[in-house]
């Protein structure tokens, strides 16, 4: 399964998410 690579990948992305929501402000 690619659980581990999804669960990576939702980390980063709403890492990357509030990254930029932070920069927006």
């Amino acid at each position: 399964m690619a659980s581990a690579d999804t669960d990576a990948l939702l980390v980063v992305t709403d890492a990357f998410l509030k990254q930029g929501r932070e920069l927006a402000k």
